[in-house]
């Protein structure tokens, strides 16, 4: 993916870094909020779910796919693994007189979780960037990612352990190579594309609804520049396909138990299955179910 994206878009753009720094240390500064209480209900479902793969590698529920899971718990994995390590060495002392929360099991795991989440969500900046910058001007781009940066509601939500801001990061990355592929038409673009876009529904199934801005950026630019013709209906036609394959087959790969647990997958079991979340935990309230339900 970093061979697609010329490195001229970055060389000496103080003003673009100054905005990715802006954007962590807003994401990142305070973090540690609620200690030692978790007062998101949607923390601890990923947190224990992770950890939960330490000892069975199924983790047996579809309310959400399995991407933030494994990508959480690679991250929890290599930091046991190195705390082991501190603690072989003799060195826990030291280190646990500095940095207590190492120790503080389980909250130093949402912690992790938390600052994964500060880190993707400042990183989103730069596909948006390169977004504003080739489909208008640097100065666009430069504008965006300064608004990005400090937009309340996602350095809010950059704060929790939840798998939104990882989902944008993905999905924006997604709309910038659908928006690259319909001014160039190349496999590559398409390709990561897709990739994108499977790995943004493995973290949320409703990502894939969002790939239908590719094919309003191909038709647009079709209609454009007045390319429309059989030749290149049948070759965008085969790249669809393509698109919608890897796309599919990349979602499985994030979230293999679709297939192996399947009569689970395809239920209504409570908190367990896709149906049960997306007819009865998310599905839409009914105007005398609003009051309630605000309350």
């Amino acid at each position: 993916m970093l061979k697609t994206i010329n490195r001229k878009h970055f060389i000496d753009n103080k003003f673009f870094y100054g905005f990715l720094i802006l954007a962590f240390l807003l994401r990142v500064i305070g973090i540690n909020y609620g200690y030692p209480y978790i007062f998101n209900i949607d923390e601890p479902a990923i947190v224990r779910s992770a950890l939960g793969l330490r000892y069975n590698s199924e983790i047996g529920h579809f309310d959400w796919p399995h991407f933030t899971f494994y990508f959480n718990f690679v991250f929890y994995f290599l930091f046991i693994k190195l705390r082991g390590l501190v603690q072989i060495i003799g060195a826990r002392g030291i280190l646990e007189n500095i940095f207590p929360i190492l120790w503080n099991d389980p909250f130093v795991f949402y912690f992790i979780t938390r600052f994964l989440s500060a880190l993707f969500g400042a990183l989103t900046i730069i596909p948006i960037y390169l977004m504003g910058k080739e489909m208008f001007s640097r100065r666009v781009g430069l504008i965006s990612a300064a608004l990005f940066s400090v937009i309340p509601y996602h350095v809010y939500i950059s704060h929790v352990g939840v798998p939104d801001p990882l989902l944008l990061f993905f999905v924006t990355w997604a709309i910038y190579f659908s928006y690259r592929f319909s001014k160039s038409l190349r496999y590559r673009d398409i390709i990561l594309a897709a990739i994108m876009f499977g790995i943004a529904s493995g973290i949320k199934y409703n990502a894939i609804i969002l790939s239908i801005i590719l094919l309003l950026f191909v038709f647009y630019q079709l209609k454009v520049s007045n390319k429309i013709n059989i030749k290149v209906l049948k070759d965008l036609f085969v790249k669809l396909i393509i698109f919608g394959f890897i796309s599919l087959f990349t979602l499985l790969l994030t979230t293999s138990e679709i297939i192996t647990n399947w009569d689970i997958f395809w239920s209504y079991k409570y908190g367990r299955g896709f149906l049960w979340q997306l007819k009865l935990n998310s599905g839409p309230l009914g105007l005398n179910e609003y009051p309630q339900a605000l309350m």
